[in-house]
């Protein structure tokens, strides 16, 4: 068994136009990631309770390459999957999604490395509801501008952090 724990949040920066200003109001949505995959990849779902960590750097790089990636998400207490349902129907066709993918060693609690692929984002289809209860909320979404770090994590700090 593994000594290694994945986390996973997601936050989707939605920028909505002031009218009568060149500025924009931003609403945060906040998630957990359960699993995710990419559409053109190594055709895997990522279950976070059960992968390796090459596996996850892979499949990031996969949605790179390929644009899109498909993400399950929890809902939770401070916003719910609902959200993301009434922002696809609302006609915002880009926000920005940032997917943090933190790795630990289980027995240390000690947080090791990072992935973060950051990109302009828009909804392939509308989010659906899927799996048990509560139900995970799946949103296909695809990538622009992508961007993906990769960090690692000593002492308190990042001793090395590089965009891919």
């Amino acid at each position: 068994m593994s000594d290694m724990k994945y986390d996973a949040p997601v936050d989707i920066y939605v920028h909505y136009p002031v009218q009568g200003s060149s500025d924009s109001k931003i609403d945060l949505l906040s998630y957990d990631v359960e699993s995710f995959e990419v559409e053109g990849g190594a055709v895997r779902k990522i279950n976070l309770k059960s992968t390796e960590e090459k596996i996850i750097d892979n499949e990031l790089e996969d949605a790179r390459t390929h644009q899109n990636i498909t993400l399950y998400l929890k809902s939770n207490k401070r916003d719910s999957t609902s959200k993301l349902i009434d922002l696809s129907k609302s006609g915002v066709a880009n926000f920005t999604t940032n997917l943090l993918v933190k790795m630990y060693k289980k027995s240390e609690r000690k947080l090791l490395r990072v992935c973060n692929l950051i990109a302009k984002s828009s909804f392939i289809e509308a989010p659906i509801p899927v799996g048990g209860t509560p139900p995970a909320m799946k949103i296909r979404l695809k990538l622009d501008r992508i961007e993906l770090y990769r960090g690692v994590y000593n002492n308190g700090k990042f001793d090395e952090f590089t965009k891919k």
